[in-house]
């Protein structure tokens, strides 16, 4: 048996919705002028825009300027832990913080403020800081207070705390028009101690009540929707059984009418039998005339006309002041149980009903044999639910004046329905999967096989869709690939399975293949092999995506990165060249020299300016020279691993590096170290025994070779502190072509 809770007493229960504010006192602020206290118009929101003027000695400005609460040691110190923050010294000053004043309004002086030290940074705040300290102080603190209120508030945010805030409320609404209803039945009826009592244990469980107002629930006795169903007060109907409590949804203030059940359970009016009789008398065709006289007849023929006049205006009937013609609750599933319920005006059901509509409602359970009753209909809708069990033939096939049958979409019991009278009078469009026709349960094997099929086929499209994903998301239209993401299985793909011939470079931690990508691109994948440890993992990720990032023709381009914990790669441009050591040992011409270290500058001050937390390493065998004498940084780290003069001193390195054409690590005993005093020792007397002597250059090329060397020397002096920044070095080498 279906019922709704209810609420009665809707105007003593209103304040739960909208309860009073009731401002709090404040001793501090009746101690003020009564201007101060007009700057504090509401507890949450504690100044307005207007009063902020008032902390300011020029109100004309548009911002107030900030006013020093600590600056004089004649004031005391503001303290933010007081409930409203004071006024500026320059109001009411005296008053607000002379001793006494404290003192009388129950505060204790706070010690003077000492003076700021000298050359320290005078603080201050604004006083549209201070006010939105303040505001924002006392809206948590009432969000607080809520989160006491609510059920499981302390585990909400403020949005879900306000939600579930209104929620309980129509909760306790519901609940306690239940238990008013349950209060007036025990005075007027009868004894249901042991259901309130019961009932009282249940609710008052703060679990409970968090489960029930999260779900729109409430709790409401069965007997108590017995007795509304059937007005049967019987006292041994409640205290001779157990308690069942059902859960029941909370309906919206439009599923039900509170008045209803208020008007089912008014008196029997002293006049009604007198009516019914005059009535019958007038017309003795009456469905209740048939009945007899007895009391209980009359109660109820009195509350089927009660909720005759409820549902005719729930159908939307235009005139209900007589009699009306259908019962239309299509799609009113709150509802539509109630109705049902209703045995006394089924019983009595008004002649002039022709139309009975309770479709898409999802009714459960049995066929409603009371609809039967009113025998003179002509049409029934009872489609899109989910009724159960036999269907009453004989019932259904003895109204006479149906026109039109639909209980399509249910679940009923099959039967040979095909073979009688009303199959014949409606045919099958009245029973399309309502479980009556044998096709309803008959499996077709054609519909398996493609039911089959069709699966198949969805499985084997996702788990081949799944595999491109995870595997070869290349290989997906580039709308749906990821950006900078490469998979093991791409990285062999682009290296023939890191075929022995496409290794370019092997060291004792990683190594460098050539190889294809599916769109063509050639590139370099320098891949690292064995596990890590989660946080070098999540570092590698993080310096990748910073190094995608790098846009400089100087620099090799990062295409992105394979970041599988037992293989890690970078995936960068291909260009075809030759390292600097390589390069040198042709001897190329001072012009090309000279061209290499000018991009070499370009790139670091490009680093320097805009990713200054980017490392390089700058020896000869990690810059690529291109075919058109074009150099390319390649050896790339994130984090700030050497300062700027560090950086510098490379960079003198390779220039002396590219004057000389020795290796410092291969042709020096104490290597860089000892090459640049060799350089150092030679210059400027001796300059042409450190110059290459295979090296080309101009007739004035000389003159630029020298100052190249100088240069180079100044990049180096570490211990004289007088290095150049990377800018000087940059703008010193672009002057070398002037």
């Amino acid at each position: 048996m279906a019922a709704i809770s209810f609420c009665t007493n809707w105007e003593e229960l209103q304040p739960l919705n909208n309860p009073p504010f009731i401002e709090e006192e404040d001793p501090f602020m009746d101690s003020f002028d009564p201007i101060i206290a007009s700057m504090i118009t509401d507890p949450l929101f504690s100044i307005t825009s207007d009063d902020l003027l008032l902390f300011s000695d020029e109100p004309d400005t548009k911002r107030p300027r900030c006013v020093d609460f600590c600056s004089n040691g004649d004031y005391y110190a503001l303290n933010y832990d007081d409930p409203f923050p004071p006024p500026p010294p320059e109001i009411y000053s005296e008053y607000l913080y002379a001793p006494a004043a404290m003192e009388m309004v129950g505060m204790s002086p706070l010690p003077p403020a000492q003076p700021p030290a000298e050359g320290t940074k005078k603080s201050c705040l604004s006083a549209q800081s201070v006010a939105a300290r303040e505001r924002r102080r006392r809206i948590s603190e009432k969000t607080q207070e809520l989160g006491k209120l609510v059920p499981g508030g302390h585990k909400m945010n403020t949005a879900e705390m306000f939600t579930a805030a209104g929620k309980y409320i129509r909760f306790l609404q519901a609940q306690i028009g239940v238990l008013d209803l349950l209060g007036s039945m025990q005075e007027s009826k009868g004894s249901m101690k042991d259901i309130d009592e019961q009932m009282s244990a249940l609710l008052a469980s703060l679990a409970v009540q968090e489960k029930l107002s999260e779900e729109e629930k409430c709790v409401v006795p069965r007997p108590l929707i017995d007795a509304l169903a059937n007005d049967s007060f019987n006292v041994s109907h409640f205290c001779n059984s157990p308690l069942h409590l059902s859960i029941l949804s909370i309906p919206t203030p439009t599923s039900l009418s509170p008045p209803l059940i208020e008007e089912l359970n008014q008196p029997l009016p002293p006049d009604f039998a007198a009516k019914i009789s005059q009535n019958c008398s007038s017309n003795p065709h009456l469905r209740y005339c048939n009945h007899s006289s007895s009391d209980a007849d009359i109660r109820d023929i009195f509350k089927s006309t009660i909720v005759a006049t409820h549902i005719c205006h729930a159908s939307n009937n235009p005139d209900c002041s007589s009699t009306f013609e259908k019962i239309d609750l299509r799609a009113r599933p709150n509802v539509a149980p109630l109705y049902l319920s209703f045995e006394f005006f089924w019983r009595y059901c008004p002649l002039s009903i022709l139309t009975i509509d309770f479709s898409n409602n999802s009714l459960e359970g049995p066929f409603p044999s009371q609809i039967l009753q009113c025998s003179q209909i002509e049409s029934l809708n009872l489609s899109h639910n989910k009724l159960v069990g036999d269907f009453p033939l004989e019932g259904v096939s003895a109204l006479r004046n149906l026109t039109f049958l639909n209980v399509s979409y249910n679940h009923f019991s099959k039967s040979r329905i095909k073979s009688t009278q009303l199959y014949r009078r409606f045919n099958s469009s009245s029973f399309i999967c309502s479980g009556l026709l044998p096709s309803d349960h008959r499996i077709n094997v054609l519909t398996v096989v493609l039911l089959v099929s069709v699966l198949l086929l969805v499985v084997s499209t996702v788990g081949c869709f799944g595999w491109l994903c995870f595997r070869r998301p290349d290989l997906l239209p580039s709308i749906l690939q990821r950006q900078h993401s490469f998979t093991p299985s791409m990285l062999k793909g682009a290296t023939d399975g890191f075929a022995e011939e496409n290794l370019v470079e092997k060291s004792r931690k990683s190594e460098t293949y050539r190889g294809v990508l599916s769109d063509g691109t050639e590139v370099g994948i320098e891949v690292w092999r064995g596990r890590i440890s989660s946080e070098f993992h999540k570092i590698f990720i993080e310096e990748c995506r910073v190094l995608v990032q790098l846009d400089h023709d100087r620099l090799i381009q990062v295409l992105g990165w394979c970041d599988r914990r037992e293989l890690r790669a970078v995936v960068k441009e291909w260009m075809d060249g030759e390292t600097g050591e390589e390069w040198l040992s042709r001897s190329p011409s001072w012009r090309n020299r000279l061209k290499v270290l000018v991009g070499v500058a370009e790139a670091m001050r490009y680093l320097q300016e805009q990713w200054p937390l980017i490392d390089y390493d700058l020896r000869t065998c990690n810059v690529i020279v291109s075919e058109n004498q074009e150099p390319l940084v390649s050896k790339l780290k994130v984090g700030d691993q050497r300062s700027e003069s560090e950086k510098v001193y490379k960079f003198g390195v390779l220039l002396l590096e590219l004057v000389a054409n020795r290796r410092p690590q291969e042709e020096f005993e104490r290597g860089e170290t000892e090459f640049v005093e060799w350089m150092r020792m030679h210059y400027p007397e001796n300059v042409r025994e450190v110059i290459d002597g295979a090296m080309k250059r101009p007739s004035r090329g000389y003159n630029q070779v020298v100052q190249a060397i100088g240069i180079g020397l100044s990049c180096t002096d570490i211990e004289a502190g007088g290095a150049p920044g990377i800018s000087q070095v940059h703008d010193m080498v672009l002057g070398l072509n002037d």
